[in-house]
């Protein structure tokens, strides 16, 4: 059994999806997203950011976890605390997305599996991420990851391909 023979048996070529949301490339097609990591010129699917919210929340009530990269780097993220949040008043909007992404401050720090939805007592939702730092946390390991965080500091996602249009 080889490495790359389990590679196979575990992601099945176009099973799964790369996708991100940035507006300094056309929404619909692939791109080689430009952040270290990405050595390799992997293509990224680019679509609006409010599809690609939908897309991960549909993939987590679906059963499916989702494979997050994104900016760890804030001072939001708390992981201690077990949270990540953005400042109370921080516009969760694209060009504020490509804005950061432009200047830097949205960075390619680490990679979580998103694994489910959950809702503070003020109702706002979060992601609950499960975090490869260990369990030394409020959380045995596991984040919530606030819905504008995840808006703003997402740089790209990998998921099961979608049945339904990918701008939907």
């Amino acid at each position: 059994y080889t490495p790359e023979e389990f590679a196979h048996s575990v992601f099945m070529q176009g099973e799964y999806m790369a996708m991100t949301s940035f507006s300094h490339h056309p929404f619909g097609e692939s791109f080689a997203l430009e952040v270290p990591d990405n050595y390799s010129d992997e293509l990224f699917y680019n679509v609006p950011i409010d599809v690609l919210m939908k897309r991960i929340e549909r993939s987590l009530r679906a059963g499916h976890p989702v494979c997050w990269e994104g900016d760890t780097s804030e001072a939001g993220f708390r992981f201690a605390e077990g949270r990540a949040t953005m400042p109370e008043g921080t516009k969760a909007t694209q060009e504020e997305r490509q804005r950061l992404f432009d200047r830097r401050q949205t960075t390619d720090d680490h990679c979580m599996e998103l694994c489910g939805l959950a809702r503070d007592r003020k109702g706002q939702r979060f992601f609950i991420a499960k975090n490869s730092w260990g369990k030394g946390n409020r959380y045995k390991g596991f984040m919530y990851l606030s819905d504008d965080y995840v808006r703003l500091k997402t740089i790209a996602v990998y998921m099961r391909m979608p049945i339904a249009p990918l701008n939907q």
